[in-house]
């Protein structure tokens, strides 16, 4: 019996050398997140609320209004993640390169006392 609690599949990384996509816990987890934050809103069929509106906002212009919306909607995707408890979110704005680096911190609720963080690097095209 193999000893993790959420096990998933994911062909992000997929390789011919590398075969499995079978994802496990904090990878699986950190991989559902990622998917949710880039997942369209209204592109899954029988299913149109799911998903963000953060893949469109990339392509406006980086004022204060889109970077709250950014915040809203990454805070929106942790707080639909049952098997996370959000510790933070950072948007740290570069105005001169258009760009913003993110830090999401969180809890994953059957392992409460390893916290776990993904950062991403969004640059605005607008």
């Amino acid at each position: 019996m193999a000893d993790y609690i959420f096990k998933g599949l994911s062909t992000f990384n997929f390789t011919i050398k590398n075969k499995s996509i079978t994802l496990t816990d904090v990878e699986l987890i950190k991989r559902d997140i990622l998917n949710g934050l880039f997942t369209t809103r209204g592109s899954v069929p029988k299913n149109r609320k799911l998903g963000t509106s953060l893949p469109s906002l990339l392509f406006k212009q980086m004022t204060d209004e889109t970077l709250n919306s950014v915040y809203d909607e990454i805070t929106t995707v942790i707080r639909n993640e049952p098997r996370v408890r959000s510790q933070f979110v950072d948007v740290k704005p570069n105005y001169e390169q258009k760009s913003v680096t993110v830090t999401i911190g969180f809890f994953i609720v059957t392992f409460p006392s390893t916290p776990q963080q993904i950062d991403l690097f969004l640059e605005f095209k607008g």
